[in-house]
């Protein structure tokens, strides 16, 4: 009846057994599970008691308990103090005479339960509280194998015995290594060290329950252990450790591999691509007598720093020429200097992609390719394939594409037009000292324009139109007297017309349309008396024309249209008889037309439309015979169309609507077979522009077309 009492208040505990070894010692352990507490004074009063008999301690413990239900609760740090002080004070009373074998227990029995504490297995039995025959009894009541040896601290009942444990929720397990929590079995003198034996035992821990008003809630005894097959949490796990970067790792290579995939230059459909082998660090390998005197060569003309950068197009150009040239030229070779310079450029201007037609060689190709020749730019660009020789092949480098070479093998000519090169200009093109033409118009070079080539003094033209250079023309190619020709139209240059201008003496064609250079046209330009033709059209020049281009006697063609160009046009104009196209239209000019500017008898092209003139048509507009186009649209003119320009033959073309004529088109431009665009009413209070059979109509097709005002 009363373990089932016992049990129905308090449940069961689980068993706990071991078993000793001479080498070592196995335990089983299963689970066990309480539902009550016992207070920890219960325990600690097995020690106070001293030399009470074993029979009386279940009485003293229910005392202690039921006193404890009445006393207030008080902090357990004061309890352990003083429980301590209690407990050596009783050992100090007793003399330990240590006597090797003999084993110390105490039989407590508290409501039923039995806890068998072995104290110290050499400790003398007269120190137990329990007399011998209560050992024996003890001995004879719980059994051999219920004894605690060495390596136990509790016996604790399984479900079919009397009585009863605490709730599993107040137990854990801890190693045998860590310090005695429970005040009874806490060790301040050092004697009892050593004393457990196992792996992992049972013991009583005392458990704070603070509350919110920081009071002390009465102690529990807790069991505690620690498995030894338990596992560290995963994240500790080296296991884990090792997966974890070999997965980032791997997704970092990955994130590496598509950046660098993302980063590549496209190819462009229509190229194809040339592969040639990586360069060799010359500079730095062991070479022999022959690849070292050539590289000496190529120091001196790139510098030994270019050649050592691996890689780079020096060093791919000199690798090509030692290794890999099918000439294999000797050091002493007259045109190793330029087939190196010619590879070098070729290296330069294909890092970010080929040409558009005849690479070198690839793997199983001839040496003959056809070259695409560009023939017409606008509306669409258009190409003619020509036969030529590829570029890096084992023939003359004067026979490769776009290069051309006089009597002494040296090269004079690069004409590389129209092959989408993508690059900056190569400073090495001006190594070649006889170089005369430089034509790379048609591509897509980019950056600033070297100031290097005002060195070539053997230079003719320069052709680098419909490309994307940038910045300002260098200040040492406005001082260079060799060049004839120099076209940067369709660019994105900047800057001015410095008035170096004046001492282009030997300049002939000089082209800057379509880029964004501004300021006004320097009087020094005069001064530049063998220009032809001056192009520069379409950027933000401003002012006036000035009188000094009057002294371009042999200039054929002025192109000032579409700037921001103002004022009245000179009247030294009229001196130029040799201009052929006088093109100003597009720009807020004003005033009338000076009559000096009919003497410019070899006029094929006359545009001032689309601008503010004003005046009438001077009847020496009849001197202009070769006139061929005269458009004048959109100005202030009025007066009468003189008949003169009827007697004009090589008349094709005129636009002479919106203007302020007062009177009908003369019939002898309407006999004229040419298209003529005039208004249909020639002022608001005149008479129609009659556009009738001989005038607007020949055998049904209209030739002029009559525009309202």
């Amino acid at each position: 009846m009363k373990e089932d009492k016992y049990k129905q208040e308090h449940g069961n505990f689980s068993e706990y057994s071991s078993q000793s070894g001479s080498l070592g010692t196995t335990r089983s352990q299963e689970e066990f599970n309480t539902t009550s507490s016992v207070d920890i004074t219960s325990i600690l009063a097995i020690e106070e008691l001293g030399d009470v008999e074993a029979g009386d301690v279940h009485k003293h413990l229910e005392e202690t308990q039921a006193s404890s239900d009445k006393q207030p609760i008080v902090e357990s740090r004061d309890r352990e103090e003083e429980l301590k002080v209690k407990r050596s004070n009783q050992l100090s009373r007793h003399d330990i005479i240590e006597e090797p074998g003999a084993e110390f227990f105490t039989n407590v029995n508290t409501k039923n339960n039995n806890y068998l504490i072995n104290l110290r297995e050499d400790d003398d039995p007269a120190l137990d509280p329990l007399s011998s025959q209560q050992q024996i009894a003890s001995k004879n009541n719980f059994g051999d194998d219920n004894l605690i040896k060495d390596d136990d601290l509790f016996k604790v009942p399984d479900d079919n015995s009397e009585g009863s444990s605490r709730a599993a929720d107040d137990f854990e397990y801890v190693d045998r290594e860590a310090s005695i929590i429970s005040p009874a079995l806490t060790d301040p003198t050092g004697e009892w060290s050593g004393f457990f034996t196992t792996d992992s035992v049972p013991i009583a821990k005392e458990v704070e329950d603070k509350t919110e008003d920081n009071f002390i809630s009465e102690t529990t005894a807790v069991a505690t252990k620690v498995s030894p097959q338990s596992k560290p949490p995963f994240y500790k796990n080296r296991r884990f450790h090792f997966y974890f970067i070999l997965t980032f790792a791997i997704l970092f290579l990955g994130i590496c591999c598509i950046i660098v995939w993302a980063t590549l230059p496209t190819q462009e459909p229509g190229i194809t691509p040339v592969t040639l082998a990586p360069a060799t660090n010359l500079v730095e390998s062991p070479v022999s007598e022959e690849t070292s005197d050539m590289l000496d060569q190529f120091m001196q003309l790139v510098g030994e720093a270019n050649l050592a950068v691996d890689g780079s197009p020096y060093q791919n150009a000199a690798s090509w020429v030692i290794d890999k040239d099918p000439l294999q030229l000797s050091p002493k070779a007259g045109n190793l200097a330029q087939r190196f310079i010619l590879a070098l450029f070729y290296f330069s201007t294909s890092a970010r992609r080929p040409w558009r037609s005849c690479n070198p060689p690839a793997e199983n190709e001839t040496a003959v390719c056809m070259f695409d020749r560009i023939v017409a730019v606008d509306p669409v660009r258009k190409y003619v394939p020509v036969p030529k020789v590829r570029w890096l092949t084992e023939r003359s480098e004067c026979e490769w594409a776009g290069v051309k070479c006089d009597n002494n093998g040296q090269v004079v000519r690069l004409s590389i037009m129209g092959q989408d090169i993508l690059s900056t200009l190569p400073s090495s093109i001006m190594l070649l000292p006889s170089l005369q033409v430089i034509s790379f118009s048609v591509n897509e070079f980019y950056g600033t324009l070297p100031k290097e080539l005002a060195d070539l003094r053997r230079i003719i033209n320069v052709e680098l139109q419909y490309n994307m250079f940038t910045g300002h023309i260098p200040s040492e190619w406005w001082r260079s007297t060799s060049p004839r020709m120099l076209n940067l139209e369709r660019n994105l240059l900047s800057g001015s017309i410095p008035t170096e201008v004046g001492l282009l003496t030997e300049m002939q064609n000089l082209y800057l349309s379509e880029n964004n250079i501004s300021g006004k046209i320097p009087t020094e330009i005069g001064n530049a008396k063998n220009l032809i033709f001056l192009r520069w059209s379409q950027n933000y020049l401003t002012g006036t024309i000035p009188s000094e281009v009057g002294k371009l006697t042999s200039l054929k063609e002025m192109w000032f249209l579409k700037n921001e160009l103002t004022g009245a046009l000179p009247s030294e104009l009229g001196s130029i008889s040799a201009i052929q196209s006088l093109r100003l239209n597009h720009n807020s000019f004003h005033g009338t037309i000076p009559e000096e500017h009919y003497a410019m008898i070899n006029l094929d092209k006359w545009d001032i439309y689309d601008c503010n003139f004003t005046g009438t048509i001077s009847t020496k507009i009849g001197n202009l015979a070769k006139l061929e186009k005269y458009r004048i649209r959109r100005n202030n003119f009025h007066g009468t169309i003189p008949s003169e320009l009827g007697g004009l033959g090589s008349l094709s073309s005129v636009w002479m609507h919106e203007n302020n004529f007062s009177k009908p088109i003369p019939r002898e431009l309407c006999r004229l077979n040419i298209d003529i665009f005039m208004d249909c009413d020639l002022n608001d209070e005149g008479p129609l522009n009659e556009c009738y059979f001989d005038c607007c109509v020949d055998s049904g097709t209209p030739r002029a077309a009559c525009f309202d005002r």
